[in-house]
């Protein structure tokens, strides 16, 4: 891929739901579609990356036309299913046969490379979208991580953990009893004079259906189209009106995990073990002085707010709202040290 890869031409105009800050470049209809839908979903975050948030030029060719990464590449390594490699101050992603990416995170250039018809494959796509943006938000100090958030009160509450941990059941159930929503599955992290704060990135809860059928205002959601997970996505204004929170200072992390045990119970663990467990949460770039920051930002963290395991019992699953209820009496955060705005 060479420099003038990275220059945008002209952008359609922008259909409804393109973020501000956003210019997007593709010839192929189906793949622009993919794109600025998947560009729509990040809203939330995008607007936290300032005025010129993303310039994304996408092309779509033949698999045999796709780009290599220059054998000249500085700190060539793989990640995932992708090999990653430096080229001054630009970043290439490839999957090879089917697709890469090269971000330079000083200009908020983005140049996307893919095989055949995104559309038939629009996981590629939004997987090379997702990496640009994550790469970008790092290079500016906003740091992805794997985890949901609430607040109310004062009370700030960072919930990071896995698919399958229970999330999002606990976010619907805290929205649901009157806390703000951030997010169930993923957040940006910023850490700057000592004050840690948390800021949304999706505008979608995502939610196994069979909880949703515990109460009364989510029963919409078994009819929505499933995810490859399972689970369904939708607004969560629909049934929570008036209470998403565009950002938060955590008071406590809570870990939750699903437990074989009549009763639900907080654990303290130590800032250290925290730590250990925010790392596989954590999305670290491939940019040395990026990840570098995302790592102080983790410590900032965990030494600023207090962590937990939160062990979902037999109780959580008959009565969500008073179990939840009753486990969080047992935190105290400081009334000062939490805002949901």
């Amino acid at each position: 891929m060479s420099d003038a890869s990275l220059s945008v031409p002209r952008a359609r105009a922008a259909p409804p739901g393109l973020p501000a800050g956003v210019t997007l470049a593709c010839p192929d209809a189906a793949a622009y579609r993919a794109a600025a839908s998947y560009l729509g979903y990040l809203a939330p975050g995008l607007a936290h990356l300032g005025a010129a948030a993303l310039r994304v030029e996408v092309r779509v060719m033949d698999v045999h036309e796709l780009p290599a990464i220059e054998a000249g590449a500085a700190a060539r390594l793989t990640r995932d299913r992708y090999e990653v490699g430096r080229l001054g101050s630009s970043l290439v992603y490839a999957r090879a046969g089917q697709g890469s990416v090269r971000i330079d995170p000083e200009t908020a250039a983005v140049a996307i490379c893919a095989a055949g018809r995104p559309a038939r494959d629009p996981d590629l796509l939004t997987s090379l979208l997702s990496i640009a943006f994550q790469e970008i938000a790092a290079h500016r100090g906003l740091f992805g991580l794997h985890a949901g958030a609430v607040a109310r009160a004062g009370a700030g509450y960072l919930l990071p953990g896995s698919s399958g941990s229970g999330k999002s059941s606990l976010c619907a159930t805290l929205v649901r009893a009157g806390f703000g929503y951030l997010s169930d599955d993923f957040v940006l992290l910023s850490a700057a004079d000592g004050q840690v704060r948390c800021v949304p990135c999706f505008r979608t809860m995502t939610l196994d259906a069979a909880w949703a059928t515990r109460f009364p205002e989510l029963q919409f959601v078994a009819d929505l189209p499933a995810q490859p997970d399972g689970k369904r996505a939708f607004d969560p204004d629909r049934c929570f009106p008036g209470a998403r929170a565009s950002q938060m200072s955590p008071t406590a992390l809570l870990f939750p995990s699903i437990a074989a045990r009549p009763r639900s119970e907080l654990r303290p663990i130590s800032p250290r073990d925290a730590f250990r467990r925010l790392l596989p949460q954590s999305r670290l770039s491939t940019a040395p002085r990026a990840a570098e920051a995302h790592v102080r930002a983790l410590e900032a963290l965990v030494r600023s707010a207090p962590a937990f395991e939160l062990h979902h019992g037999e109780d959580f699953l008959r009565a969500p709202e008073a179990t939840v209820r009753r486990v969080l009496e047992t935190l105290e955060p400081a009334p000062a040290a939490a805002e949901a705005r």
